[in-house]
């Protein structure tokens, strides 16, 4: 009862802006204090560089298209079966992630897991919705998704929301040179064939727009990902295509060879930072999302580095199979080998001006130790440097793009900036403005 009770004033509180501090986690956004900060750095930086402002160029803001990370678009459903009484039925389509109110212990999270997971199937080897239910991305091509994630709680949950209000404050508009590409960031790479020709057809749509300008392409987490397969992996893009449409590609925070939390959150679950939610009753939709296996440390880049520890043996990038048969999950070896050919490559340049941009300095999850080999049990965690989610070694590891390609490439590490909390920073908001700008 007291567990509920808590719950309960958690989402009355956040929900009335009293003190969204308390949704401080690592990976979820920082809440602000005062909503007037949202577009602060922009607002600055257009008052010290006003000839940058698009009422002062001599040429029209050059067009910006952002891509989200895991957990970074707004998503709705509709469920015509649902597993329980109390679960709605409706040909209507309802807030699905980011509700807070439906991560509230009870009833309503098993309608919300029911609405998330997804099934393989391995004779076709395809993820879908469970049956019965159907999930949209909301407000496609543009910001609108991914500035807020529950629009009913929005400064508790600023995601893109301080980099977009930094643009509009330059003059940039929603719609016109500044574009969104959320997805359903529960599917991986090999899922998205009609998100990579989606993306590629904004990109073309936005230079045509604003007078054949080039575009910028800037990602966040997974995003960052999923736009380097755009620009890397061969028959998505060519090189002319690049050279003609891409200005730059801005990858923020970036887990270039994936992340030991991957890997925690599909054996104990993870609660995505949101603090009356248990990792446990996370765990079951984790499972199922083929992002999460995407996000493993690669097997190339973590072939010799024991990620999980028990009693009887090491487990490395390369051997995520034996893993799951130990852990007694057959099923998601076959889920592994789905993703293994999408990671399992070297990290190929993308050939186009780059700059990174990661934080470090903050406690992250390097290995996972499990003394008694009981899988079922809280691991130890042991921790190494990072930005809270995405261990420095992942962070880092585009720079041997440096001498790889002939196009500009630069690194900038923020000091003590965790993994969401960068994109509110200030300097990295007016660093990124220099850049694009």
């Amino acid at each position: 009862m007291g567990r509920w009770l808590c719950a309960f004033l958690v989402v009355l509180l956040a929900g009335s802006l009293v003190d969204g501090s308390m949704f401080v986690t690592k990976n979820m956004p920082r809440a602000r204090k005062d909503p007037t900060e949202i577009g602060d750095a922009g607002r600055e930086f257009a008052a010290k560089n006003p000839h940058l402002t698009a009422q002062n160029r001599a040429t029209p803001l050059p067009p910006i298209l952002l891509v989200p990370g895991v957990a970074g678009s707004q998503l709705s459903s509709r469920n015509s079966n649902p597993a329980h009484w109390y679960c709605h039925q409706s040909d209507q389509y309802s807030l699905l992630w980011l509700a807070l109110q439906s991560l509230l212990p009870g009833p309503l999270l098993q309608c919300f897991t029911t609405n998330m997971e997804l099934q393989y199937n391995d004779q076709t080897y395809t993820f879908s919705n469970m049956t019965g239910v159907d999930v949209i991305v909301n407000y496609p091509n543009s910001t609108l998704g991914i500035e807020f994630l529950d629009p009913q709680i929005q400064f508790v949950t600023v995601y893109y929301g301080d980099l977009v209000a930094s643009l509009l404050a330059m003059g940039y508009k929603r719609g016109v040179n500044l574009a969104g590409a959320p997805y359903d960031w529960r599917l991986g790479p090999r899922s998205y064939p009609q998100t990579f020709a989606n993306m590629k057809a904004q990109v073309e749509d936005l230079y045509a727009s604003n007078g054949n300008q080039k575009v910028w392409l800037i990602g966040h987490s997974m995003g960052t990902r999923l736009l380097h397969h755009l620009l890397a992996y061969p028959g998505v893009v060519d090189q002319a295509w690049k050279d003609q449409y891409v200005a730059g590609f801005i990858a923020v925070a970036p887990p270039w060879t994936g992340a030991v939390e991957a890997v925690q959150s599909v054996i104990n679950g993870y609660n995505f930072g949101i603090p009356y939610l248990m990792p446990s009753e996370a765990r079951p939709i984790q499972r199922t999302l083929e992002s999460n296996y995407y996000l493993f440390p690669t097997p190339v880049q973590w072939a010799d580095v024991p990620i999980v520890v028990t009693n009887k043996r090491n487990y490395t990038g390369m051997q995520y199979a034996d893993l799951f048969n130990d852990m007694g999950l057959p099923n998601k070896t076959i889920v592994w080998e789905h993703v293994f050919n999408q990671t399992s490559t070297p990290l190929q340049p993308p050939n186009v001006n780059t700059f990174v941009m990661y934080g470090t300095g903050v406690k992250t999850h390097k290995q996972l130790i499990f003394p008694t080999g009981d899988f079922s049990k809280d691991a130890k965690v042991v921790i190494g440097d990072g930005d809270g989610t995405v261990n420095v070694e992942s962070l880092v590891a585009a720079q041997v793009w440096k001498d790889q390609m002939p196009f500009k490439f630069a690194m900038q590490n923020y000091p003590g900036q965790e993994h969401v909390d960068i994109l509110q920073d200030k300097q990295f908001i007016v660093d990124l403005l220099s850049i694009v700008l």
